[in-house]
């Protein structure tokens, strides 16, 4: 994943490279966010939760949004 922060300190991204896993501190406030105390880690350091499966988003015919999961989809299909 990709996000965009602002860098306290430009001096503290110096010889990091796209795909580098890393560790940092983030402040905000009322009016600002940045971050800073970078540090690259071992990709071993990276934990990961478990991916789950997203629901699915279908439109009904007036439009409005339903969710659908995973287990409601099963059950449409067993009571067929």
């Amino acid at each position: 994943m990709t996000m965009p922060f602002s860098v306290h300190d430009p001096k503290g991204i110096f010889g990091f490279r796209i795909g580098d896993a890393i560790s940092f501190h983030l402040t905000a406030t009322d009016q600002d966010s940045w971050i800073d105390q970078i540090k690259k880690i071992s990709i071993d350091e990276v934990r990961l939760p478990t991916p789950t499966a997203a629901p699915e988003i279908r439109l009904t015919k007036s439009g409005a949004a339903m969710v659908v999961t995973p287990s409601d989809i099963i059950s449409a299909i067993e009571k067929h």
